[in-house]
């Protein structure tokens, strides 16, 4: 059974407080609070918190006297990021065989996806997992396998497609034949009830081949049973299966492959994998190697959007100054960075930044409530008044000289 993702101190501190600082409640009670209280804490729990934060970061452990989080690296971003609006070669598809696995099979499986999808197929070669030292009559975890996928596979470009001769099992689905990740842009398939020479089996292959790909490039399940994305759970529905997209399918395609060809789009997919999986380290990282090549507007945005809602308000906010347009019209993002309490925030040069941001903001929607709120909160934390428009270039400058003194989301 896997261990649950490691928690930063701020969090795993908050949560702490909030399951011990109702000691008068039930424990069905205090459990279904811990769930939900995701608030900043206040009063006695705001001190228990600081207290369980302190511990923490000096390496005492709150429990057993556990060794404290490794820091994260410093954050020194370039002074700026090239933009760059030129539309990118389409995605490549690197189709990962497993020992196995016929060539024939794979040559099979890149015509389909060039024929059909119009993309550049590229076979690659078996790099060993862990599940791959068993029996091959061993069942794959599908989720498991999609979701290291691109860790093991680290400079495979696009999208990743694994093909195996395992079956696949899935913990709420039973047995599968292929499975997909949205949020890394990977997909498996299994070939272990496929034969060699049966024209319906091929058919049917080419339905989950661009059925797991639709799923890698975004695209959700439909009730039509005339499109590729319909879900069948039994080897019998596939014989009337279709072989290509469907009308809508194929609009859907052209605007997530068009979303793929923007520059830098292969930083948000590692980004939002090292996110959902709690790797704020490895996510920091990113986002600083993706900072240094040219990268699309709406791409910036998407980065901005996605630590926005984390403890790294350095990050967002220096990809927000990025593209200000962007950030004028996402005014419930800015309120999430300066809610967030995020160590970062202390840094007078990563605070007034944020003030613009915000006041600018507050000029495009000067009814947002929150906004307002917010602003005024974030602008009092400050004995000096954050510089005005007048000001700025010497705050610009600053800027990087700062950045190595910028505290680690981990603190």
């Amino acid at each position: 059974m896997r261990g649950a993702p490691p928690i930063d101190p701020p969090v795993r501190a908050r949560r702490l407080a909030s399951w011990r600082g109702a000691p008068g409640r039930s424990a069905a009670t205090r459990r279904r609070h811990h769930k939900t209280s995701v608030g900043p804490p206040r009063g006695r729990q705001a001190f228990v918190t600081r207290a369980l934060a302190a511990a923490l970061s000096l390496g005492s452990g709150a429990c057993g006297g556990a060794p404290s989080p490794s820091p994260s690296p410093a954050f020194s971003p370039p002074a700026e990021i090239s933009l760059d609006s030129t539309p990118a070669p389409p995605p490549t598809v690197a189709v990962r065989a497993d020992p196995g696995v016929p060539s024939a099979r794979v040559q099979q499986i890149c015509a389909i996806i060039r024929a059909k999808l119009h993309l550049p197929c590229v076979p690659t070669g078996a790099r060993t997992g862990a599940d791959e030292k068993t029996p091959i009559s061993t069942s794959v975890d599908a989720r498991r396998s999609v979701e290291t996928l691109r860790d093991v596979s680290t400079r495979a470009p696009g999208i990743i497609m694994r093909v195996t001769m395992r079956p696949l099992e899935s913990r709420s689905d039973g047995q599968v034949f292929g499975y997909a990740s949205l949020t890394d842009a990977t997909a498996i398939v299994s070939l272990a009830s496929w034969s060699d020479d049966a024209p319906a089996s091929d058919a049917a292959l080419s339905h989950v081949i661009l059925h797991e790909l639709g799923h890698a490039l975004g695209l959700s399940h439909r009730a039509d049973r005339r499109c590729v994305l319909r879900a069948d759970r039994h080897r019998a529905t596939l014989t009337d299966a279709p072989d290509d997209y469907c009308p809508p399918e194929r609009e859907e395609l052209r605007l997530a492959i068009a979303s793929a060809r923007r520059a830098g789009w292969e930083a948000t997919i590692r980004v939002r994998g090292h996110l959902a999986r709690r790797r704020y380290a490895a996510a920091r990282v990113a986002a600083i190697t993706a900072m240094k090549a040219p990268m699309h507007p709406t791409v910036v945005a998407e980065l901005a959007a996605m630590f926005s809602r984390t403890t790294m308000a350095e990050v967002a906010v220096t990809l927000w100054r990025q593209t200000p347009s962007y950030a004028e019209n996402s005014p419930d993002l800015l309120v999430s960075i300066a809610r967030s309490g995020a160590p970062s925030l202390q840094d007078l040069h990563v605070r007034c930044e944020l003030v613009e941001l915000m006041r600018r903001a507050e000029r495009r929607a000067p009814n947002h409530r929150g906004l307002r709120r917010a602003l005024r909160q974030i602008s009092s934390r400050s004995a000096a008044d954050c510089p005005r428009a007048p000001d700025r270039a010497r705050l610009d400058t600053s800027h990087s000289a700062t950045a190595d003194s910028r505290s680690s989301p981990h603190r």
